[in-house]
C-alpha cells in the first residue's frame, strides 16, 4: 500500500511543478511586456515584499491540520489563477503583480507539499521516496516548460493561466484522497527528544555549520538572480508576451532535466570527496 502512496505523491508532485514550470516563463514575459529588460530589476524588489507574507501564513499553517491546509491552499491559489485571467492582460502592475504572486504560489505550494508528504510518511519511507518525488519534479518542470513553449503561440498567454489552475485544481481534489487520515504506514523505532533539549534559536544562529549553510544560500540566490537578470534582459528582444513564453518555455524544456544528470554526477564526487570538493564542481 505504501508503494501505491508514494506512486501518487510522485504524481502529484509531477503535476505541481508542471504548473509552476508552466507559469514561470508566463510571469516573465508579462514583466518584460510592461517594463522591458532594462527596467526587470524592479520585480526583485516586489518579490521580496510579497515574501514577507509568509510570515502570516506560517501561524495559519500552525493552527490548522496539514490534511486541510494543503488542498485549501492549492484551491486558493487555483482561484487566483482564475482572477488573474479575468483581469488579463492588465498593465505594468499586473504584470508585476503576477510575478511576485509566482513566487509565493511556488514556494508555499511545493513546501505544503512536502509537509503533507511527510505527515504520510516515516522516516525510512521517506528516505527512499523523496529522491524519486524530487527527480520527478525535474520532469515535470520541463514538462510545463514544453507545453508553455508550444501552446502559448496556439492559445495564447492568456489561456494558459486556466491550464494551470486545472491542474492546480486537480491537485487540490486529489491530495486529500492520498492523505487520507495523514498516518505513516509504517512507523520505525523514534526517539522522541523533549523540548528540555531542543535549542535555542540564540544558539542555532551562533552554529558555524548554520552560518555556513545560511552564507551559501545567500550567494546561491545572488547568483542566481544575477542569471535570470541577464537571461531575461537576452529575451526581452524576441518580441511580444507569447514570443517571449514560448522561447522561455522550450529552453526550460531543454535545460529543466539537467539537475537530474548534475545529481547523478555529483554523486561519486559526494561520496569520495565531500561536499566541499563538489560545490567546487558548481561554476561548470
Amino acid at each position: 500500500m505504501i508503494r501505491s502512496r508514494v506512486a501518487a505523491l510522485t504524481a502529484l508532485y509531477l503535476l505541481v511543478v508542471c504548473a509552476v514550470g508552466m507559469l514561470h516563463p508566463v510571469r516573465n514575459a508579462l514583466v518584460l511586456g510592461a517594463l522591458g529588460g532594462q527596467g526587470f530589476y524592479k520585480v526583485y524588489v516586489a518579490s521580496a515584499l510579497v515574501a514577507l507574507a509568509v510570515v502570516p501564513f506560517g501561524r495559519l499553517a500552525a493552527r490548522v491540520p496539514q490534511q486541510r491546509l494543503t488542498p485549501a491552499v492549492a484551491a486558493v491559489f487555483a482561484a487566483n489563477l482564475l482572477m488573474f485571467r479575468a483581469f488579463f492582460p492588465g498593465g505594468m502592475v499586473f504584470g508585476i503583480l503576477f510575478y511576485a504572486w509566482h513566487d509565493l504560489f511556488a514556494g508555499i505550494l511545493v513546501s505544503q507539499f512536502f509537509l503533507a508528504a511527510n505527515t504520510l510518511l516515516d522516516a525510512r519511507s521517506a528516505k527512499s521516496a523523496f529522491p524519486v518525488i524530487v527527480a520527478a519534479g525535474s520532469v515535470g518542470a520541463a514538462v510545463g516548460g514544453a507545453i508553455t513553449g508550444f501552446l502559448s503561440p496556439i492559445i495564447g498567454v492568456a489561456n494558459l493561466l486556466v491550464v494551470a489552475a486545472v491542474l492546480t485544481a486537480v491537485f487540490a481534489a486529489v491530495i486529500p484522497l492520498v492523505l487520507g487520515d495523514g498516518a505513516p504506514e509504517v512507523r520505525p523505532n523514534v526517539r522522541i527528544v523533549s523540548r528540555a533539549n531542543q535549542a535555542s534559536l540564540r544558539e542555532v544562529l551562533g552554529d558555524r555549520q548554520v552560518q555556513l549553510i545560511a552564507a551559501t544560500v545567500v550567494l546561491t540566490v545572488l547568483v542566481k538572480q544575477l542569471v535570470d537578470y541577464q537571461f531575461n534582459l537576452a529575451t526581452a528582444t524576441l518580441g511580444d508576451r507569447e514570443a517571449i513564453s514560448a522561447f522561455q518555455g522550450k529552453f526550460a524544456a531543454a535545460t529543466q532535466w539537467l539537475p537530474l544528470v548534475a545529481a547523478a554526477a555529483i554523486r561519486p564526487a559526494l561520496a569520495r570527496w565531500g561536499i566541499g570538493a563538489a560545490l567546487l564542481m558548481l561554476p561548470a
